[in-house]
This record gives C-alpha cells, structure tokens and sequence, in this order.
C-alpha cells in the first residue's frame, strides 16, 4: 500500500498545520457574521418591500441566497479542518496553496479545478 495517498491530520505540511488555529478562528467568526446577516434578513419585523414583484424584494432574495452559499461553504472548510481535510483541493486532492487560504479560507478547490467548474459565458 502506498504511503503517499491522501493527507492524513497527521502529515499535513507543517506551515499549514500551524496556521489551523488562526484559519479556523476566521472561519467560525465568518460563520457567526454569516448566521447574524441570515437572522436579519429572515426576521419578520425587517423592513422589506411586501411584493414579489419589487426590485428590493428581489436584491433581498438574492443577498439571502448568496449568504446561504456562503455559510454553507464556510462549515464545509470547518468540517474539512475538523476530518483532517482542509487545505486539498476537493476535487483532485492537490494540496492548495497556503497564501491563497489564508486569503480566502474556505477554498476547496485548486485554480486549475476551480477554472473547470466556472460556467462557461
């Protein structure tokens, strides 16, 4: 059996594995900012326009959509440090580079992969 599959908590590179800490405390203070902008937006006492039709409603949908995507993204990048996971690319398992999660923590996917998901225009 090869002993060069997949990174195990354990065999993580050492640079990323001491900024875990510093990464996942950005990510669950992401989350509560992410949870408290849903909260807002869901609450029923917020002032939003009362048809569908409206141009805010709809800004409103959307902006509550996206903050789901969001969140959502943020506990995947949680779950991934937690299993040992984090910093691979999800896709083709590559390992991603430690500047580009420190920009932007909870990326799961290498540029070359993130390239082929984007919808073609």
């Amino acid at each position: 059996m090869s002993s060069t599959l997949m990174p195990t908590p354990d065999r993580r590179r050492p640079e990323l594995l001491a900024r875990l800490p510093e990464l996942r405390a950005r990510l669950e203070r992401h989350r509560q900012y992410l949870v408290e902008q849903l909260t807002a937006l869901d609450a029923p006492g917020a002032e939003r326009p009362a048809r569908p039709g409206d141009p805010e409603y709809q800004i409103d949908l959307f902006m509550a959509d996206a903050t789901r995507v969001a969140l959502g993204d943020v506990e995947v990048a949680l779950h991934r440090i937690a299993t040992g996971r984090y910093g691979t690319c999800l896709y083709c398992g590559r390992e991603l580079p430690l500047g580009r999660l420190l920009a932007v923590p909870e990326l799961d996917a290498c540029a070359e992969c993130a390239r082929e998901l984007e919808p073609e225009t």
